[in-house]
């Protein structure tokens, strides 16, 4: 089987915040001291690089032009392949998926790189929200998907939302049809498991839909090569959110900067806080 290693996490769950009372004296001559709130924890949001690229070039983008981290805990992950990196003075370059190998080698590679994500999500999750760059985009979509992380052992969704800058449909961002056959294992794999819950337990009628449900926000460049590969990631989701600046694959500092850019990111920072809203 494809994914014949399940790699078991805790089922995702999210505790509201506990809050301190006054507790009252023994003696009457004593007052109560009121006690503070405690604060609403930053929601947790991992954040996965592009392609050639590594998590450094990640938290550039998510702090240095986003800032992000004014809303949200950022936990950063380097994809578990070496690659050339798309700039010298980036340091060693990191994928998901490696683009010149053969399909048979993309399937597994693309295994191993959802497994080390999912293993982050063990260690270091539960993750509220996930931040996916170009091919980092992909891949979080892709884990995502019920037949890919109900493989993986994972009962729903690891994130409650997602957020997508320039990113890349995973039909085109792992090579033709690495993605599609992919799901198909895993969904073969899950099948053959719910038939034998079946039998022993038979579920009651229930539809699904096949978009994704969780809120999604898709920041997306005018000029972007891979811009129509965007748009077809937008079309995966329920109810996409769609942002647009105005330069090609980046995440342009001195245009989020400066003037109507700073609203865009203003948009992304208040999604992270109330998803579904931007």
């Amino acid at each position: 089987m494809l994914l014949s290693q399940k790699v078991r996490v805790p089922e995702l769950l999210f505790h509201p915040s506990k809050f301190g009372g006054s507790v009252w004296p023994h003696h009457a001559d004593e007052y109560p001291q009121t006690r503070e709130p405690t604060a609403m924890p930053m929601p947790k949001l991992l954040c996965l690089h592009g392609r050639r690229s590594n998590a450094e070039v990640t938290e550039m983008q998510c702090q240095g032009v986003l800032e992000l981290d004014k809303v949200a805990a950022l936990h950063y992950l380097d994809a578990p392949f070496e690659s050339t990196a798309f700039d010298k003075d980036i340091g060693g370059g990191r994928s998901w998926v490696i683009k010149d190998e053969p399909p048979e080698t993309k399937q597994e590679t693309l295994r191993q790189s959802l497994i080390h994500i999912v293993r982050k999500i063990a260690s270091d999750g539960p993750f509220d929200g996930v931040y996916g760059f170009s091919q980092g985009a992909a891949i979080a979509s892709l884990l995502c998907e019920p037949a890919v992380h109900g493989a993986l052992g994972l009962t729903a969704p690891p994130f409650r939302f997602i957020l997508l800058v320039c990113g890349a449909d995973y039909d085109k961002a792992f090579g033709a049809g690495v993605a599609q056959e992919f799901m198909g294992a895993c969904a073969a794999q899950e099948d053959a498991a719910r038939q034998l819950q079946e039998v022993q337990h038979p579920p009651a009628a229930a539809s699904r839909s096949s978009l994704l449900q969780l809120p999604s926000l898709h920041l997306m460049g005018e000029k972007d090569d891979i811009l129509a590969s965007s748009q077809e990631l937008t079309q995966r989701y329920a109810q996409p959110q769609l942002l647009f600046h105005k330069s090609g694959h980046a995440v342009p500092a001195m245009e989020l900067c400066t003037g109507e850019g700073v609203q865009l990111t203003n948009r992304l920072r208040s999604f992270i806080q109330k998803p579904g809203y931007a």
